[in-house]
């Protein structure tokens, strides 16, 4: 679920055109203490972890979640405290240099998403930043859930948390969806099998 976008994640890297969407000057132009701007530079201007060559995605948002914004979500998210230091990061930034923000990055600077936020449907950062070009130096797989039988249709069906057009993700190796399957599509027989087909490719 969430995993899989960090999985995801891990396997792209950063650079001019995700800083162009928040920032409208250079790096060396805003106005923040040396080790905050570092921390914003590692942020945004990143390299893919080489270690990782295989991703499987089990029941991924890869476009995020409506449940995410359901009023029990909500509740809880409510619960869900940003990371201080980025909370800190934003808030300097919004202070000293808020003229530097493009609209976008001012909205994200602002709003602090939380991890249940950025799972939103809709939201920028699952649906554009995570949604990027795969990279070509890694295998991907994707194993999904599906709840509702036959004769519904896979466009309109889920795992009761992820929709099945979240979790689909074009250019994988392969894609394996089990049906019926809640949310834990990994813990069933044919999700176990699956992966450890998975696991034992060269």
């Amino acid at each position: 679920s969430m995993g899989g976008l960090l999985a995801k994640a891990a396997t792209f890297s950063g650079g001019e055109e995700d800083w162009g969407r928040l920032f409208n000057v250079p790096l060396d132009r805003i106005d923040l203490p040396p080790a905050e701007r570092e921390m914003l530079r590692r942020m945004i201007f990143f390299e893919p972890v080489p270690e990782i060559g295989r991703v499987v995605f089990c029941a991924t948002p890869h476009r995020g979640t409506k449940l995410a914004t359901s009023p029990l979500s909500r509740l809880v998210g409510d619960l869900i405290e940003v990371p201080s230091q980025l909370a800190a990061l934003s808030a300097e930034i919004v202070a000293r240099g808020a003229e530097a923000l493009t609209p976008e990055g001012d909205e994200f600077a602002r709003t602090r998403l939380t991890s249940l936020d950025q799972l939103g449907a809709g939201s920028w950062t699952t649906e554009e930043f995570l949604n990027k070009p795969l990279n070509p130096a890694v295998r991907y797989h994707s194993l999904i859930g599906v709840w509702k039988p036959l004769p519904v249709p896979l466009e309109r069906a889920g795992d009761g948390v992820v929709p099945y057009w979240s979790a689909r993700l074009e250019g994988v190796d392969s894609e394996k969806v089990v049906r019926p399957a809640r949310h834990s599509v990994h813990q069933t027989k044919e999700g176990l099998e699956e992966i450890a087909r998975i696991l034992r490719l060269p």
